[in-house]
């Protein structure tokens, strides 16, 4: 995914397709990542 997000982010769109296909060709998927903020009352 980071590869993908490289070419997008540097205008190649054609690459970061390209990567995006081969990946779901696979079966290889994006985890979901989390952030936690925790100010000793609540965590968010």
């Amino acid at each position: 995914m980071i590869m993908a997000n490289l070419y997008a982010q540097a205008g190649r769109w054609k690459e970061a397709d390209e990567v995006r296909d081969r990946m779901n060709d696979i079966g290889l998927k994006k985890i979901s990542g989390r952030s936690w903020i925790d100010d000793s009352r609540v965590t968010m």
